[in-house]
């Protein structure tokens, strides 16, 4: 060996537990407080997904409320699994609970808005709105599921609405 070779080994070595020693690190220190939140979070999304999958939609909305009440300021840390947020969007709905579901079928879209049931969603966000007084927003998502719906059967639920819609309001456009 020569001295070169050497040096170039061991500035390898320091290289390698360099290397190291910055994987070990956390990416960004987490206080105390910081942990418990997101362990209290984690907790209160378990709820709601441990009532869905048991099968008992109509018992999720309770701990569903609390998450919002507490984490509601979040659109992402109220945001479930997809199926589970389906599946709650349409409990809500079902149980008249309407500001709940469309905030719950609003996360649904923002989150999976490639979604095969996006524009379905969307048609029934229509509906909610229309049912709390709020036409233009309820136009809006009558306009664009009416547009998005592949099922022509839905699309035409989606016109059906923008023209009641319209003859409510007294829009003559």
């Amino acid at each position: 060996y020569d001295l070169f070779t050497i040096s170039r080994q061991a500035k390898r070595r320091r290289e390698i537990l360099a290397a190291g020693r910055v994987q070990m690190k956390p990416a960004r220190p987490v206080s105390n407080e910081q942990a418990l939140c997101a362990e209290a979070l984690a907790k209160a999304r378990a709820a709601v997904s441990s009532e869905l999958s048991a099968g008992r939609p109509e018992a999720a909305i309770a701990p569903y409320r609390e998450l919002l009440e507490q984490y509601g300021e979040s659109p992402e840390a109220s945001t479930l699994s997809r199926t589970a947020q389906y599946q709650l969007g349409l409990q809500l709905y079902a149980s008249g609970e309407n500001a709940m579901a469309i905030r719950a079928l609003s996360d649904f879209i923002r989150a999976y808005p490639d979604d095969a049931e996006t524009p379905a969603i969307r048609v029934l966000l229509g509906r909610l709105y229309a049912s709390e007084g709020e036409t233009d927003r309820a136009r809006a998502f009558l306009t664009e599921a009416a547009e998005q719906l592949a099922d022509e059967r839905l699309a035409a639920i989606a016109r059906e609405e923008l023209a009641s819609l319209g003859a409510s309001t007294g829009d003559q456009t």
